[in-house]
């Protein structure tokens, strides 16, 4: 069992106890498993392990619950949200909610980024009494705070599907969420002028261009950055929206970066941003000390079979140039690996070094050229690190193909390479 797994086991758990705590309680029901007030108190936690067994797929999952609830069940969607406020989901405690009309559950993702469908269903006959229908106070008559919940959990969603690698989805929700801000600042603008009749307009910006190109969590994979960003930006800007209808809202974005995190570190484990091809274990991250020795190997071999040809210096190539120096320089001297980014699926199978906007080297290892891997540092170096220029040897003619093939143009400008009558020849985006 993961650590995200136990996560959510023990979330559930405590969530079950909050359930029981309430006297119209019956039961919770996962799929095909059960568990009764009775059983809970006798083995609670070896049933909810049995719960999420059944149901467990991955981080980004929902669990979908049915609770049973002695007497009559909550008639409305806002009934049954007030309903499920004994148990926590308030704004409080939740990123964002959503209750169906015609399903009857309620989606619901907290703050530490679990999800939860809850479906909730009377026994009928005598019970606890029905409560009186749930109407919310202090809520903007033109922003319903439904709304603003549900705008939050959809943020999520599209997180799953995003991470999920089902880029059509993602992409169609990230649009979805764009349209509300934009339809955020049409009322605002209504708002102000007192009418939603304009026969012009004033070419007016929309906020979420200003939040673009801001996402921490990008990518070599064109895609996943495109649909990153519209997410990041609706949710930036409609923190900022927002609070021309409700003043006192907390913003909620650094909450949905938290849960980002989450589900970055799921995928990734932390180190870096899914790679392109589908493979899920790909990242593109910081070289670190750990990596000295495939680095230097990388440098080395790859060297070696692009540049002899070149050169033709045996001397350099297998004299001078030689793994274990270069990986001990990295180990004693780490501060050289700044620059560097590496692609690991499983182990190191390339590295790119950046200055500024400049590729200074991209190497990847011979025994994995043709799998996407040099297409996919370049995308990284370009759409997140700005990469502009580079240098590459005027006899390296398949490099400098490949360089095309991405976008660059030969300069004409060219120099020699230092202490050899090579020359580098200059390549601008």
């Amino acid at each position: 069992m993961n650590s995200i797994r136990q996560q959510a086991t023990e979330h559930f758990d405590q969530l079950a106890q909050r359930f029981f705590l309430q006297p119209d309680c019956v039961d919770i029901c996962v799929r095909d498993v059960c568990i009764s007030r009775e059983a809970f108190a006798d083995q609670g936690h070896k049933l909810i392990v049995d719960a999420m067994d059944a149901c467990w797929h991955d981080g980004y999952s929902d669990v979908d619950l049915l609770v049973r609830l002695r007497g009559n069940c909550p008639k409305t969607a806002a009934d049954r949200l007030h309903w499920l406020r004994r148990v926590g989901v308030t704004e409080e405690q939740c990123l964002g909610y959503l209750a169906a009309e015609d399903s009857g559950a309620c989606r619901v993702v907290f703050r530490d980024g679990f999800r939860y469908d809850i479906t909730l269903e009377g026994t009928g006959g005598d019970g606890c009494p029905e409560e009186a229908s749930f109407c919310s106070d202090g809520e903007h008559p033109a922003l319903p705070r439904a709304a603003v919940n549900r705008f939050w959990f959809v943020q999520v969603q599209a997180l799953g599907k995003l991470y999920r690698q089902d880029y059509l989805i993602g992409r169609h929700l990230a649009h979805v969420q764009l349209n509300e801000t934009l339809v955020l600042q049409m009322v605002q603008r209504d708002l102000q002028r007192g009418t939603n009749h304009h026969r012009y307009g004033n070419a007016e910006a929309a906020v979420y261009q200003q939040h673009q190109d801001k996402c921490p969590f990008r990518t070599g994979d064109k895609a996943f950055d495109q649909i990153a960003d519209a997410l990041c930006a609706a949710a930036c800007a409609y923190d900022e929206l927002v609070t021309a209808f409700y003043p006192d809202e907390t913003p909620r974005t650094p909450v949905l970066m938290q849960l980002w995190q989450r589900y970055h570190e799921e995928r990734c484990g932390g180190q870096g941003n899914p790679a392109p091809k589908g493979n899920r274990q790909a990242v593109i991250r910081r070289a670190t000390v750990q990596d000295a020795s495939r680095l230097a190997e990388i440098l080395i071999f790859t060297k070696r079979v692009n540049y002899r040809r070149i050169f033709q210096n045996d001397q350099v190539s297998f004299g001078e140039m030689q793994v274990y120096p270069l990986a001990k320089s990295f180990l004693d001297a780490p501060e050289t690996l700044a620059g560097y980014w590496v692609y690991e699926d499983g182990f190191v199978k390339g590295l790119i070094r950046m200055d500024g906007t400049q590729i200074v080297e991209l190497y990847v290892d011979s025994f994995f050229a043709g799998q996407g891997i040099g297409g996919a540092l370049m995308r990284f170096a370009v759409e997140q690190c700005g990469c502009d220029h580079l240098w590459a040897l005027e006899k390296n003619e398949g490099a400098i193909r490949f360089y095309q093939r991405h976008g660059f143009a030969l300069t004409g400008e060219k120099t020699l390479q230092e202490g050899t009558p090579e020359y580098l020849v200059l390549l601008r985006r």
